[in-house]
């Protein structure tokens, strides 16, 4: 009732006015005519948000947020986490999280580092048999550093310590870097095939299953399809397949003749070091982590 005769004070005072002319004769101060609440509110509101839409030219927002603050009045972390209350907190939008490369990435770099080296021996000995060999050795010989990193990455963690931890983490990124080199060393021995110097059957036959692990590997590390497998299936699978790809590159390393010659120095004797060191760490981390298991079941037990 208080507000209808104060908005029909207010009329009557622009009525006055109006009979006052516009030589303000009147006597009484001229009354401001009251707005409803909502479009007030809705001023105010236009208002915070024009506040916090002010950007830089980049687009990011130039108005720092308030930090949430927890039950004792310390900052909460924006980390999606629970607070000391159990509620789930809030992302900020302002916050950008920078996360480890996608696995795109690392197959799309080995691809075409893989493929440039290709390119780079080829044209310098030419698209023939001896350039193709070449352009193989040299792809089989980066294809096997990606692989060696990806078998070996966990037991170097567990029995060097955590300064190999990092190869631990990359051990799904450094095996599908692998694969996808691995398809310019394919292409190579296709194009090989195709100008008339076909390797033997046996030699298709043997590399052809280590060719079958390693996309099969690559296959099943997507999370929905390993599930399928269950952990002990996975588990039989990563150990099967790897160590015949281990074994397939030991077998093409060690078996080149000459031995003292520098052709065997530079091209294979460093590969063939760690194609036989590689298996040997796997062994050695396999052995320390059963003797933990097993020296941990006996305190219990005692």
């Amino acid at each position: 009732m208080a507000r209808t005769a104060q908005i029909r004070r207010a009329r009557a005072g622009a009525a006055s006015n109006r009979l006052s002319g516009p030589t303000g004769l009147s006597d009484d101060p001229p009354i401001r005519p009251i707005r409803p609440r909502c479009c007030a509110l809705r001023e105010c509101d236009s208002r915070r948000s024009k506040a916090m839409q002010c950007t830089f030219p980049g687009g990011k927002p130039n108005v720092a947020l308030p930090t949430p603050k927890t039950s004792d009045g310390s900052e909460a972390h924006l980390s999606g986490k629970k607070t000391a209350m159990g509620q789930q907190e809030r992302r900020s939008p302002n916050l950008v999280s920078v996360g480890r490369p996608k696995a795109a990435v690392w197959i799309g770099s080995a691809f075409c580092a893989a493929l440039g080296l290709a390119a780079l021996v080829l044209a310098a000995l030419g698209p023939g048999e001896r350039g193709t060999i070449a352009a193989l050795r040299v792809t089989a010989r980066f294809s096997f550093l990606l692989f060696w990193l990806a078998y070996t990455g966990g037991a170097m963690t567990a029995l060097f310590g955590p300064a190999f931890e990092p190869f631990k983490k990359r051990a799904r990124e450094f095996g599908l870097a692998f694969a996808s080199a691995h398809l310019v060393h394919i292409a190579l021995v296709a194009w090989l095939t195709h100008i008339g110097n076909a390797p033997s059957r046996g030699v298709f036959v043997f590399f052809g299953v280590a060719v079958l692990w390693t996309y099969l590997l690559a296959l099943f590390s997507i999370a929905r399809l390993q599930q399928t497998l269950g952990s002990k299936g996975w588990w039989l699978l990563r150990v099967v397949g790897l160590n015949y790809i281990a074994y397939a590159f030991a077998k093409d390393f060690l078996g080149y003749p000459q031995f003292g010659s520098i052709k065997y120095l530079v091209g294979y004797l460093p590969f063939a070091v760690l194609s036989v060191v590689g298996p040997l760490f796997c062994l050695a981390a396999f052995l320390r982590r059963a003797a933990l298991l097993q020296t941990n079941s006996s305190r219990r037990v005692g």
